[in-house]
Order: structure tokens, then sequence, then C-alpha cells
């Protein structure tokens, strides 16, 4: 039985939904991220932000590095019009899209 608990937690804790959080930006599903603090990253740290938010709402990642970081073992979402952010993941996304073509990454 107490097997059976901890591999539920673990599936619950490995499950797409949960929130990344990254210092000098904050938590992807309750803060906004800056345009500033955003600007302070490098490219890899924004394409890094960008998938790990794809990847919490199970989106399926094509993109071969993306893929080798995050895998899509629990990916069940092909289009990324049919992910479901919360209004800080919607706001965060876009501000990270935005500050990767405004530093061409």
């Amino acid at each position: 039985m107490r097997r059976i608990a901890i591999a539920a937690i673990a599936a619950l804790w490995a499950a797409p939904g949960l929130a990344a959080c990254y210092e000098g930006l904050g938590c992807t599903d309750t803060e906004t991220f800056t345009s500033e603090a955003l600007a302070a990253q490098s490219c890899e740290v924004l394409w890094e932000v960008r998938n790990q938010l794809l990847h919490d709402k199970g989106f399926c990642l094509t993109e071969r590095a993306a893929v080798d970081k995050f895998g899509n073992a629990q990916c069940s979402i092909d289009n990324p019009d049919y992910l479901q952010f919360n209004r800080f993941e919607q706001n965060n996304y876009e501000a990270v899209r935005k500050a990767e073509m405004d530093m061409s990454c």
C-alpha cells in the first residue's frame, strides 16, 4: 500500500501542469515576467523557459534539442493552440517569445 502511495505521488509530481520557477524571473504560473528581467536573460535561458512552459502543459515538443532536454513521455497535445495556460502562463509565454524575437534568438 505504501509503495502505491509513493508511486502515485511521484506520478503527480511528474505530470504536466507543474510550474517552473526561475531566479530573476519568478514562477511561470503565478508571476508575470517583466520585459526588463527577460532582456537580462540569455537566448539559452529564454529557450529553456519557453520550452518548459510548453512541456509543463503537455505539449508534444518537436525540436530535437527540446525533446532531448524535456522528453515527450507525458505529452498529449500536438497543437499549441489547444494549450490551456492561465493568465500568468499566457502572458509569460508571449513575453518570452517577444524577448526572443527582440534579441534575435
